[in-house]
């Protein structure tokens, strides 16, 4: 199973395969979704109904695939590791999906809690993921989809040496290698 080490804001907790850590994963993102729902509450009109369409969608695909990805059979080549990251203090900060991690080139999404966006967090939490998924796991490379309206997400990988491979109207994906992360990060400092 992956192990990520904590960084200096963060620390992070991943899915497990036994039925005890389902339980607790869905307790903790129980707490995701109460966070979600207080940003929701300061919403009005148009804004609140959007928003509250997209945390129904959101909190039915996260269980959806709690129940299917969470404990998965031994071999299984789509297995999907969920990862959540909280503050040194426990407090949720967001979590990572990467979807079919015993292939070659698994795909990753990312969500954050509002009052952790456009502090560094993101880059923090999936510098730290990516790492310990190329030293970790045989992965050839990652995907990453991103809408087109989502610019933060976009520069996020980018800025973590994400390719450009394909784009259209509607959104971007990106592909990203352990040389060009190395690479861009050396360039960073």
């Amino acid at each position: 199973m992956l192990t990520i080490p904590d960084t200096e804001r963060l620390r992070f907790i991943v899915g497990k395969t036994s039925y005890d850590d389902l339980f607790k994963d869905i307790f903790h993102a129980n707490d995701w979704y109460e966070r979600m729902n207080a940003e929701i509450k300061q919403l009005t009109g148009d804004a609140w109904k959007a928003a509250t369409v997209e945390y129904i969608r959101r909190m039915e695909a996260d269980i959806q695939f709690i129940i299917h990805h969470v404990a998965p059979k031994d071999g299984d080549p789509n297995v999907t590791i969920y990862i959540y990251a909280e503050t040194l203090a426990g407090s949720p900060v967001g979590r990572v999906i990467i979807n079919g991690s015993t292939s070659t080139h698994p795909t990753i999404d990312i969500r954050l809690l509002r009052e952790y966006r456009n502090q560094g967090y993101g880059y923090e939490m999936l510098r730290a993921i990516v790492n310990a998924i190329f030293s970790q796991l045989p992965i050839d490379h990652l995907e990453y989809d991103v809408l087109k309206s989502n610019e933060p997400s976009m520069r996020l990988i980018q800025k973590l040496g994400g390719r450009l491979v394909y784009g259209d109207n509607d959104g971007e994906m990106y592909e990203l290698y352990p040389d060009e992360r190395e690479a861009t990060e050396q360039h960073d400092l």
